[in-house]
């Protein structure tokens, strides 16, 4: 798949994310609460993996302002260890992470001339 093609799907799941918080609530608290919400936004942290995972060797490897091999990291303990997750620790992804990918990924795609 192009580079461009997952990156318009990065910002889409991080815009996602951003949806989730804007329905359910926008505190730590509010995400602690709701299993519904938690689940969304985890799906949707394991899409933005499977996204980057897709992307190109040569990609990465140009715009490696962002750690690419964490995303995809993070991806394999939120498929293969949910249960398990410190959901504090997502929320922070949530609130800290997903906002500068999403920023770094329009910064890319300006530059590429592709969103």
């Amino acid at each position: 798949m192009k580079d461009n093609i997952l990156l318009d799907r990065i910002v889409a799941y991080c815009d996602e994310i951003e949806e989730d918080r804007n329905r359910f609530g926008d505190s730590l608290d509010d995400f602690l609460e709701d299993s519904s919400y938690q689940r969304s936004c985890c799906m949707n942290l394991m899409q933005i993996g499977e996204a980057v995972k897709g992307l190109s060797f040569e990609f990465t490897e140009q715009y490696n302002e962002f750690d690419w091999k964490a995303v995809i990291g993070f991806r394999n303990i939120v498929a293969h260890r949910y249960e398990y997750l410190d959901r504090a620790r997502i929320w922070e992804i949530i609130i800290e992470d997903v906002p500068k990918l999403r920023s770094i990924c329009i910064e890319i795609a300006a530059k590429e001339n592709v969103l």
